[in-house]
């Protein structure tokens, strides 16, 4: 995650800011806690975990009940044991390879063919032949 470029630690701050909410990102990769409005007081808090490309809404089945309108999503802040859970989860993920390492994940040119490896060799790619439509290699 770079705090300094949008899809990121921006729009994160952005966000907490507006909905007067703390935001913990956890990185699946890493297993790193991002917090975002950390110093605002803020009393509620959401969680969201980092693939490498997407971010997800952690929640929790309020009662163990599969209804999504009766998840939990927003927690207190200082509710120690929500965020220990979350990072739990988002361990398990990480066993389970569930994430994607951009700077060497394998990528074709839907266009053209040709391998790349990394998002900078994709964006290289895109920027000389104008190239915009890439597929991850599994």
């Amino acid at each position: 995650m770079d705090k300094d470029s949008w899809g990121g630690g921006i729009e994160c701050s952005i966000l907490a800011t507006h909905y007067s909410t703390e935001i913990c990102c956890i990185e699946v990769k890493s297993l790193q806690v991002y917090k975002f409005g950390e110093d605002k007081g803020y009393s509620k808090r959401i969680m969201l975990m980092y693939d490498g490309i997407h971010y997800d809404l952690l929640a929790e089945a309020a009662g163990g009940n599969s209804d999504e309108s009766l998840f939990v999503t927003a927690f207190e802040r200082d509710d120690h044991q929500a965020l220990e859970l979350g990072v739990g989860v988002v361990r398990e993920l990480q066993k389970q390879g569930q994430f994607t390492d951009t700077s060497s994940f394998s990528l074709r040119c839907m266009v053209c063919g040709t391998g790349l490896t990394g998002a900078e060799a994709a964006q290289a790619h895109a920027k000389q032949t104008g190239h915009s439509n890439f597929a991850e290699n599994k």
